[in-house]
């Protein structure tokens, strides 16, 4: 009665990647949220990432390969310990998955103000459960956000900086070659 549903929800996940990978639409409410961290990161899912990003698709499939491998041998050998939790009280499990969730967010980068962050948000969270809004378009909309952010925070163009164009030549790398290889 257990494994069936979980099986069935884990086959979901490859099933949703496809479509995230070759067209930029996101499966699944996963999906979603990894489309927001490869947007984040700069990385366009659609037809040209497996020419532009091989390398990162090929390791997103190999790390889920991986992944369900480790799914079955945690399965396997875990589950006797992992039932004993099911006797301990919810309040203790949920005051341990809070202090987890409090100390990750400060151990990121030492700073209090991620904690709050992480209060809020989470507050924000248990709002759109409550009022059962979807939680998958808050984290899209920072990551769409975020290109355009990061566009206007650049310094414009001027007549003497270099284009991205000319940079990539072979050409660009002659002057500084020649120089290195002169006779002094």
């Amino acid at each position: 009665g257990i494994v069936a549903p979980q099986v069935a929800a884990t086959a979901s996940v490859g099933g949703a990647l496809i479509p995230l990978v070759t067209m930029g639409i996101p499966g699944s409410g996963a999906t979603a949220i990894i489309l927001g961290a490869f947007l984040l990161h700069g990385l366009q899912p659609g037809p040209q990432v497996f020419q532009t990003s091989s390398h990162i698709i090929y390791a997103l499939f190999a790390s889920v390969f991986v992944g369900i491998i480790v799914m079955c041998l945690i399965g396997y050998f875990a589950t006797k310990f992992m039932v004993k939790v099911l006797d301990l009280p919810e309040v203790i499990i949920s005051a341990y998955v809070v202090m987890c969730c409090l100390l990750g967010a400060f151990a990121a980068r030492n700073s209090l103000t991620d904690v709050w962050l992480m209060v809020i948000f989470g507050i924000v969270g248990y709002l759109f459960e409550r009022f059962q809004f979807p939680i998958t378009p808050m984290v899209l909309i920072p990551a769409r956000a975020s290109g355009s952010f990061s566009k206007r925070c650049r310094p414009p163009r001027t007549m003497y900086s270099p284009s991205p164009a000319i940079e990539q030549t072979p050409f660009a790398a002659a002057p500084e070659s020649a120089l290195a290889a002169s006779p002094t």
